[in-house]
């Protein structure tokens, strides 16, 4: 499964990319059965489907006034225990190539109180509760499409070394201390 931002031309020349906001998530009207999809204006109507992708925290960053570099932020539960994320995804046919190509993307929501201070947008956080509904056949589920509730979550800075690839070890979650200019 690819990102979104693959280079996609089965949507006329659009550009998805990994994270797409709440109000572009449609309901396909089409058959009894139709399943959430992404507002794509091309002609040809791919398979799509609803996905909770499990993780452990995310990272966000915050501009900061005056610099060029933003501050990483890693967030997570206060419990340190795993979550879903309501995202969708695509199967479609490369028309050049023929090739069936599955894409994603995650739902992104309004920021919480928590994620606000430093962002405002979060990934559409579901509550275990509602995992089974955001993958059932309901075309329209839409009081699903909110922010997560702040008080379960923490967040904390982190190093700027999260934003190389090759920085893959759990140090880059390690707090760091703020400094005022």
């Amino acid at each position: 499964m690819r990102p979104a931002s693959y280079p996609s031309t089965h949507c006329a020349g659009d550009l998805f990319r990994i994270g797409v906001r709440t109000q572009l998530v449609v309901a396909s009207q089409s058959t009894p059965s139709a399943r959430r999809s992404i507002g794509c204006r091309c002609s040809r109507t791919p398979i799509t489907g609803a996905v909770v992708f499990c993780l452990d925290g995310f990272y966000e960053w915050k501009a900061i006034r005056g610099q060029s570099a933003k501050q990483p932020y890693a967030i997570a539960m206060k419990d340190d225990k795993p979550f879903g994320i309501g995202g969708l995804w695509e199967n479609w046919k490369d028309p050049t190539s023929g090739e069936w190509i599955r894409t994603f993307v995650v739902i992104t929501t309004d920021a919480n109180e928590l994620v606000a201070q430093i962002h405002n947008r979060m990934p559409l956080i579901l509550a275990p509760a509602d995992y089974v509904r955001w993958l059932s056949d309901e075309p329209d589920p839409h009081d699903l499409l909110r922010p997560f509730q702040a008080e379960p979550m923490r967040m904390w800075p982190i190093s700027t070394r999260v934003n190389k690839p090759e920085n893959d070890d759990p140090s880059i979650l390690y707090p760091v201390e703020l400094f005022s200019a």
